[in-house]
């Protein structure tokens, strides 16, 4: 409500459907505010232990024309792990993208102005452990650790994708889910503000980060432990984890 009273004191209305999406924050506690340009808005949330950042405004990937709602949040770790998810249209789009860039020569292109999420396409080995039929067809996964993206998921994040999927996400909306440096980002386009389709994308976020984080948190126990060496074996090498480090620079 304060927040409300603060934007109509501070005069100027907000666009449609921006007030839906205000009224939506202010009710669950978190805070509403106009970027500085008044091309978009954003949302910060109010509970510090989910600690995401909502942003909606004009696109900064070529593959969501127009505007597009971004979130991200803290991993509270890895930040060597690469991994992503991201719906099976735009996927196949992305890599048909990579591809002819590669076929017509444009490998300085593909290094300096490709956004990670097109060269891990080429980079790493998809998640070969999917058991949902439903959720292979739906979305497509790639990552430095094939463990690690499998036990991100294992249990409610698969529920969640699958849930979307079938409720508010059609086949050719695009999404991608993608952990970077230790923060893990959702991309969607959304070319105007819909309240009851951010209340479910926000949904999705946050059991995709605390689900990233439990994934995180074990891979780094695992990766630990990997060094000791009750783990190597008789002839000195290290015992095989199952957890890939290729792509550590990207």
């Amino acid at each position: 409500m304060f927040q409300t009273l603060k934007r109509l004191l501070s005069g100027g209305s907000n666009p449609p459907g921006w007030d839906a999406v205000a009224s939506w924050a202010d009710s669950a506690g978190h805070a509403f505010k106009r970027s500085r340009d008044g091309s978009g808005f954003v949302i910060e949330s109010g509970v510090p232990a989910q600690g995401w950042r909502l942003e909606w405004g004009p696109s900064q990937r070529g593959y969501l024309p127009g505007q597009e709602l971004r979130l991200r949040g803290d991993l509270k770790g890895g930040q060597d792990l690469q991994m992503m998810i991201v719906s099976r249209q735009l996927m196949e789009s992305l890599e048909k993208q990579v591809f002819e860039q590669f076929t017509e020569g444009l490998q300085t292109r593909i290094d300096t102005e490709t956004p990670e999420e097109m060269r891990w396409l080429v980079l790493y080995p998809k998640a070969p452990q999917i058991d949902s039929k439903l959720l292979k067809e739906a979305f497509g996964t790639v990552a430095n650790s094939t463990g690690a993206i499998e036990q991100w998921l294992v249990g409610p994040l698969s529920s969640r994708l699958l849930e979307a999927r079938g409720q508010w996400l059609a086949a050719d909306d695009p999404l991608l889910l993608i952990a970077l440096r230790g923060r893990l980002t959702l991309r969607t386009r959304m070319p105007e503000p819909d309240a009851t389709r951010l209340r479910a994308i926000v949904g999705l976020f946050e059991t995709a980060l605390r689900e990233g984080r439990r994934a995180v948190e074990l891979w780094t126990t695992s990766a630990h432990a990997s060094t000791q060496p009750s783990l190597f074996n008789s002839g000195g090498a290290p015992a095989d984890s199952g957890l890939g480090d290729a792509g550590r620079g990207a």
